[in-house]
């Protein structure tokens, strides 16, 4: 049991999950450089390829890491498309 609570459990989960964004703000959060293209290209997996652009892209907004458990969905689409058609 921990010694001292600060955070009530909404506040909590709310803490661990990135932010939520709109379409302009997916959008203008993960715009990538030439360079950062070349070193996702060479990650071994989609899988990693998309968990490490969802956590690039959460840390330029919140300066945070988050969990791949709470990474939003439409996020992960909207990055695993832009790897398939190669932004």
């Amino acid at each position: 049991m921990p010694r001292m609570n600060i955070l009530d459990k909404n506040s909590l989960n709310e803490f661990q999950r990135p932010p939520e964004f709109t379409a302009s703000q997916r959008k203008h959060c993960f715009i990538l450089s030439k360079s950062l293209i070349e070193f996702i290209a060479k990650l071994r997996s989609p899988s990693n390829q998309i968990g490490f652009l969802l956590n690039w892209g959460y840390f330029k907004i919140s300066k945070r890491f988050y969990s791949t458990e709470y990474f939003n969905i439409s996020d992960i689409a909207y990055v695993g498309l832009g790897l398939k058609t190669g932004y």
